[in-house]
């Protein structure tokens, strides 16, 4: 039997706003006299936390676009550099040459 976790930042968020609307259920009845857990305390927080995950997501595709552009830019180093030290071998070089 397979089972799927999900976890991480955005399950939170979602959590957070399940609590919301559960505390939304009670109607009057949730009336706490500390305002960071009122319900418009609570939904502040949340979008805030949704507006952040958002922005992580736009700026993660960002760096991944950037990193994949850095890999097709480089992708045919590896063979070019082996051909030149196969070519730098046939010549009459010093060995402490070819260390540097």
């Amino acid at each position: 039997m397979t089972t799927t976790s999900e976890t991480g930042h955005v399950m939170n968020v979602k959590n957070f706003l399940d609590l919301i609307n559960f505390c939304k259920g009670f109607g009057t009845q949730y009336q706490p006299s500390k305002t960071s857990i009122q319900i418009p305390s609570l939904e502040t927080i949340h979008s805030q936390a949704k507006d952040a995950i958002d922005e992580i997501i736009r700026q993660n595709a960002a760096y991944n676009i950037a990193i994949n552009e850095r890999a097709l830019l480089f992708k045919d180093n590896k063979p070019l550099s082996t051909r030149l030290m196969n070519v730098f071998d046939t010549t009459d070089a010093p060995d402490a040459t070819r260390r540097m």
